[in-house]
């Protein structure tokens, strides 16, 4: 979930994982992992992240809201 809104807004910051990673002093590696949720950014590394892409931190753990007709379903994060 975190990933998805990291590559998200590094879409439409119009950055790569590249120079994303220049600014955050991560690898463009690191960045890819991030995004494919395969690790997950300390809270130090995610405060950079949201400064380098514009976003305030809590938007990374907003509820996505998903759509289905006429149903509306609400998916918090979980952490285990």
């Amino acid at each position: 979930m975190i990933g998805e809104r990291i590559k998200r807004a590094r879409a439409a910051a119009g950055l790569s994982m590249q120079a994303l990673g220049e600014q955050v002093g991560i690898s463009a590696n690191m960045v890819k992992k991030y995004e494919h949720d395969q690790s997950m950014p300390s809270s130090g590394v995610l405060l950079k992240l949201a400064t380098a892409l514009s976003v305030r931190t809590e938007y990374f753990f907003r509820p996505a809201r998903v759509t289905l007709g006429r149903w509306s379903i609400v998916k918090s994060l979980s952490f285990s």
